[in-house]
């Protein structure tokens, strides 16, 4: 116990609290997601059921917490409205398809 009077309280204590700090690091760095991806473009060849047709659609695409995040920034089939039905972008046209479309290998 003489041990422990002989370091002043304060070193003591700032030790624990990096300590603590340093604990708090670790566990926020393994919490993080590995699964994330940070966003990027990409392109593909969606089936647009609105307009029963087979579209190529480039979008913006992240993962957040195994969550797939697409915006679209590019469509083929887009009219001069803008609008776009958002949910094609989702599936790639080979799974798509109607069956009386379907490719045949």
């Amino acid at each position: 116990m003489d041990l422990l009077a002989a370091y002043d309280p304060y070193v003591i204590f700032s030790l624990s609290f990096a300590l603590l700090l340093t604990l708090c690091v670790v566990i926020m760095a393994l919490m993080r997601d590995p699964h994330s991806v940070p966003p990027h473009p990409v392109s593909r060849r969606v089936w647009c059921a609105g307009r029963h047709q087979g579209a190529d659609v480039g979008f913006v695409e992240s993962v957040v917490t195994g969550i797939v995040h697409r915006s679209v920034q590019r469509c083929s089939l887009r009219g001069t409205d803008g609008c776009c039905d958002a949910a094609c972008c989702y599936e790639p046209e080979a799974q798509m398809l109607p069956s009386s479309h379907a490719p045949t290998a």
